[in-house]
């Protein structure tokens, strides 16, 4: 059909009087291994709740209930174990209610991992996913007063496999003069490193698949941090400003990256209060520019991988 998340064309489904069934092909695994069947659905009319399965051969299913806004795409994923001798599964929508539904469905994906990552558009091939970044011009920043938001899914751990808190962002030059975003101890963090240290810290324990919307802004006397829409916790800073470079990346700092998601990306060269942090944190995504702060230089949204600068 016309509609459609990605590519050209999506599914088209809705009920006869008995309900439907949307099975997609089956693919192999491995008992006592996690897996994640994700999609995109689009519901243009009709209204209840619907079954996200993932249905193992072994005779077992991992269901989920959706219940989607109409009129907007969204994601919705099941996560399940595979058990003891399951072979193969298929991820399926189940629904039983009454006429009238009318659902379009795009993004398919089912991925040996306990989340969904980002989806990969393949038109059937196999396709294999490489370690990238995302990279912004650091023109649109102001070392001396500015901020950045964003929203973020968390991975599987705040630790890396070295050790190290993932980095949400970053810059300056590191290890002797930067800005940094991070979560560390069970806690959201922004901080200046040069000779001395300065952290502002906002509690936040760390589970798989929470959404969070992180905003962090500074001057040359403050760093300030808020967490879904919270009142921001500032610092003052002792340390000298940075130079940043020609580019900045998204969802890490250049040397350690967030193991996460972001969805969306907003920088700034002004000041924000309060409630300007608790209208950001409302946005699940940011559909235009002109729904941030009037100060805001450039926003990025992960589900078309585009961005927009003033």
């Amino acid at each position: 059909m016309a509609e459609h998340k990605f590519g050209t064309a999506s599914m088209k489904i809705g009920p006869d009087g008995g309900g439907f069934n949307a099975i997609w092909g089956s693919a192999a695994v491995t008992a006592g291994q996690t897996y994640t069947f994700s999609i995109w659905v689009k519901r243009v009319a009709g209204s209840g709740t619907q079954n996200l399965m993932i249905i193992w051969n072994a005779g077992a299913n991992t269901q989920l209930a959706i219940s989607p806004v109409n009129g907007v795409w969204q994601r919705f994923t099941v996560t399940g174990v595979a058990p003891v001798g399951a072979t193969s599964a298929t991820g399926g929508l189940i629904y039983n209610g009454a006429l009238g539904q009318t659902w379009y469905i795009d993004g398919v994906q089912f991925e040996q991992k306990p989340f969904a990552t980002p989806y990969v558009h393949t038109d059937g091939a196999t396709a294999t996913r490489a370690a990238a970044s995302v990279q912004a011009p650091a023109g649109v920043l102001n070392a001396t007063q500015g901020w950045v938001a964003m929203r973020v899914r968390k991975g599987p751990s705040e630790y890396l496999s070295n050790s190290q808190p993932v980095r949400l962002w970053g810059h300056g030059t590191f290890g002797t003069n930067w800005l940094s975003v991070f979560h560390e101890n069970g806690a959201y963090k922004f901080g200046s490193y040069t000779s001395s240290r300065n952290e502002s810290g906002i509690n936040n324990s760390w589970a798989i698949n929470n959404l969070d919307t992180v905003i962090a802004a500074w001057t040359s006397t403050t760093l300030s941090i808020s967490v879904n829409g919270g009142a921001f916790v500032s610092v003052a800073r002792t340390d000298t400003l940075p130079v940043f470079g020609s580019w900045f990346n998204i969802g890490g700092d250049g040397a350690i990256q967030f193991n996460g998601d972001v969805l969306w990306f907003a920088v700034g060269t002004g000041t924000l209060t309060d409630a300007d942090a608790a209208t950001l944190s409302g946005y699940s995504d940011l559909p235009n520019l002109g729904l941030i702060p009037s100060n805001a230089t450039m926003r990025w949204t992960a589900d078309n991988a585009t961005a927009y600068t003033r």
